[in-house]
């Protein structure tokens, strides 16, 4: 199939295809400890925030210590 016969029948497409992505630096994103840097948790607090936006899918960056 060509791009366009894809475009004109998105139901047929992966998932993927057609889904919004949110890249999160975990340690900038959100402190839910007072601790001035980032973490998981934070990240956990504002998942129904990120749903309302109507991001499908989370792509978190690595971090370390």
């Amino acid at each position: 199939m060509s791009p366009v016969t894809d475009i004109a029948r998105p139901d047929d497409r992966p998932w993927w295809m057609s889904a919004v992505c949110y890249e999160i630096y975990v340690r900038s994103f959100a402190d839910s400890d007072g601790s001035e840097e980032g973490d998981l948790a934070g990240v956990r607090e504002h998942l129904d925030y990120l749903e309302w936006l109507g991001v499908d899918a989370l792509w978190l960056c690595p971090f370390f210590r």
